[in-house]
């Protein structure tokens, strides 16, 4: 296979350019040491990977993750015919399954003994693509899926200061401007009544009535039809939770339960509405002692750490490895979240959301043909330690950390110090902001921060239509 190759070897401090032993600087563009790089776009390029690679890339890096790319996970050494006439981002090593075979075909020995010189190097390989002279093969490489995931990201931060801007190459976590269906789909979330509004005077209510214990069948319909008339002339969610015309269900539902006898406790009554309107999930709304959303814990496991291999998630119990079979009978990766050990090493934990404390996960593992099922107890994760203090400054190992526990106006005090870090820290190479256990609040305080740190405004993601109606502006005043 007659073709260019050029290789690149990615150090903390030196680029070794192989055809020239004189060490390059890392300063110098890693771009152009890829071949065709001005040939090397967007609309052009896929990666390839197996399916190891693929998740652990995606999952570890907001880079990878973020990619406008396509993403094709390989199940065999072959590549498939729909991307051969694209530049290919190759993720492996040689001895890598699936992806590593491929990699063999491609490469020469010399080149082989290149990507296999230091397994704790990430290493970029770029040669010619044997389907199309005019398209490149560009082999990111490392002994682990921490380097090749490491080659992949300096890959990628070469191509795009070759072929700027950024937003061709990365997709950002919402982009409303450039999705043409948006208005069609809150246009559809817009619920427009055929009826005439009541008058200011009948919306208007005694705030401070009492509530009465029971109440006829007669007066719970009455009040059955008011809060159905609210929810579809005041309630912005009203479309969205009635696509398939729950609402409608809800109140016929309700009605009918409500013939059954002649009268009802508040208590009776307030518990049938909510079962009846439960797919409601708003944590803005509440009826009686009942809220529609609840807010849930995250409950975790330190004991065991997962790493992901070509059979699924691996585990080890005293010194033997065992492939993790199910997890409460299921799909294990209802249970499987990205995260770090101690060592600052990614790995997989166990966890699940809940409001409640959970049973202990029963996780069923097979070791040399041997099952085991292990009992996994879970607890909260908390951060009442230091839940104290608002804002807190820490430096661990080197790393200015801030600590900032709510955006609530109720802490101005401490909030008006919170953007005052960001200049402080605006010439530290590396600064990380913990929010973990913060509650939320006002937006602007972030806000103010960011622009502290980098001169800018961030904008809101947020797009939203908002429901103005005699309805709501009652509900307001009420």
């Amino acid at each position: 296979m007659c073709r260019k190759s050029v290789f690149l070897l990615v150090m903390v401090v030196l680029v070794i350019c192989v055809g020239n032993p004189t060490p390059c600087l890392a300063e110098e563009s890693a771009a152009q040491s890829i071949p065709g790089q001005g040939e090397i776009l967007p609309e052009n390029t896929a990666i390839l990977a197996n399916k190891v690679d693929t998740r652990f890339s995606q999952d570890f890096s907001a880079l990878l993750n973020h990619t406008r790319l396509e993403w094709v996970v390989l199940e065999s050494p072959t590549v498939p015919e729909s991307v051969r006439d694209q530049n290919l981002i190759l993720l492996g090593h040689p001895d890598s399954p699936i992806s590593g075979e491929l990699i063999r075909e491609l490469v020469t020995a010399e080149e082989i003994e290149i990507l296999q010189a230091d397994a704790d190097l990430p290493v970029v390989l770029a040669i010619e693509s044997p389907w199309n002279k005019d398209r490149s093969v560009i082999i990111c490489s490392g002994g682990n899926s921490m380097r090749v995931r490491d080659a992949a990201e300096d890959t990628f931060r070469a191509l795009m200061a070759g072929a700027p801007p950024t937003s061709d190459w990365i997709r950002t976590t919402y982009e409303a401007p450039l999705d043409e269906n948006l208005q069609t789909y809150l246009d559809q979330l817009q619920y427009s009544w055929e009826d005439e509004e009541l008058t200011i005077q009948d919306l208007a209510m005694d705030v401070d009535a009492k509530t009465l214990r029971k109440i006829s069948t007669e007066n719970a319909v009455e009040d059955v039809e008011r809060l159905f008339y609210l929810f579809s002339h005041g309630y912005s969610g009203y479309a969205f939770y009635n696509q398939q015309g729950e609402f409608n269900r809800a109140k016929t539902e309700i009605l009918e339960e409500l013939s059954g006898q002649s009268s009802w406790s508040v208590n009776a009554f307030s518990d049938l509405l909510y079962e009846r309107l439960k797919f409601i999930a708003d944590c803005h709304l509440t009826i009686g002692e009942h809220h529609f959303s609840e807010h849930s814990e995250f409950w975790y496991d330190t004991n065991h750490e997962l790493v992901l291999g070509m059979d699924g998630y691996q585990v080890v119990s005293k010194g033997d490895p065992y492939t993790v079979v199910s997890i409460n009978g299921g799909d294990p990766d209802l249970y499987v979240f990205a995260s770090l050990n101690q060592e600052g090493e990614p790995i997989y934990r166990l966890g699940v959301l809940s409001p409640d404390h959970p049973s202990p996960l029963q996780l069923r593992g097979v070791s040399r043909g041997k099952e085991r099922t292990f009992e996994v107890k879970l607890k909260r994760s908390v951060f009442d330690y230091y839940s104290e203090d608002i804002l807190k400054e820490d430096l661990v190992g080197g790393i200015p950390v801030i600590r900032i526990r709510s955006f609530g106006d109720y802490y101005q005090e401490a909030l008006n110090q919170f953007p005052k870090t960001a200049t402080k820290y605006r010439d530290a190479p590396v600064v990380i902001v913990d929010i973990r256990g913060n509650g939320g609040g006002n937006e602007r305080w972030p806000i103010s921060w960011i622009q502290h740190l980098t001169g800018r405004r961030a904008e809101a993601i947020f797009v939203y239509s908002e429901l103005e109606s005699k309805t709501s502006i009652m509900g307001r005043a009420n």
